[in-house]
């Protein structure tokens, strides 16, 4: 019985190999507006932000429109084959955004989506209403004038957030992340804008069995077949 122990302990090791990921984007917006990146959005200083952390721009999008009209949009084409994405990024936002709360001017979001699909939905609440953050956004700037801000001290509050959405089911070739804004109390413009930084994409790929892990899978379960029909042929005794 040993060995069948020790065979099946084998296979199973030989199937948890665990799964791979390459990344496949990156920027920090140093070098300008990527290529990848479509729709809405100007290359801005990050303000009073520690430079060692959002160098010396960022990507800022005050627009005043909601939904995909006014998006940042990243396109990602020809990925090789994969099971899934992942993304991180840095969620700047900008000025006096007003919580998840409906009623004008609360109801302030911001939503990622893939491929069309709502990922992610923060609404941070610099000025007022409710907060809403889910688990996936970690506060990494507290409250606080960081430069892009009007004159008054109570709404001149920003905030970051730093963003991780894994295990996004994915396997085309292309991929488009949408950065956009919604909410029935939106006004962008000089009121509130929100920001993108440090953004990096993944690709994980299942690990397929390479084939001298097969041959070794092979046999071990003729080992097995081989260890019990010696059991059967075994005379009995009385």
């Amino acid at each position: 019985m040993k060995l069948v122990g020790y065979t099946l302990v084998a296979a199973a090791a030989a199937f948890a190999v665990p799964a791979s990921a390459q990344t496949v984007f990156t920027t920090d917006f140093e070098s300008g507006m990527p290529a990848e990146f479509s729709g809405q959005g100007t290359i801005e200083s990050p303000g009073t932000l520690p430079t060692a952390d959002f160098g010396q721009g960022h990507l800022y999008n005050d627009t005043t429109v909601t939904g995909p009209a006014g998006a940042s949009v990243l396109t990602l084409s020809g990925l090789t084959p994969h099971d899934a994405l992942s993304i991180e990024f840095d969620f700047l936002a900008w000025n006096s955004w007003d919580g998840s709360s409906q009623g004008f001017p609360q109801g302030d979001f911001f939503e990622v989506l893939l491929d069309g699909t709502l990922i992610a939905s923060i609404s941070p609440n610099n000025a007022s209403g409710t907060l809403f953050v889910p688990g996936s956004a970690t506060l990494i700037f507290d409250p606080a004038p960081y430069g892009f801000g009007d004159s008054s001290p109570f709404f001149d509050r920003d905030t970051v957030y730093r963003v991780t959405l894994g295990g996004l089911t994915h396997t085309a070739a292309t991929a488009v992340f949408t950065f956009q804004v919604g909410g029935s109390g939106w006004q962008g413009g000089s009121d509130e804008a929100f920001g993108l930084d440090n953004i990096r994409v993944d690709a994980v790929s299942s690990a397929v069995p390479e084939l001298s892990t097969w041959a070794l899978l092979i046999l071990g379960f003729g080992a097995i077949g081989g260890f019990l029909r010696r059991r059967e042929r075994r005379p009995a005794y009385a």
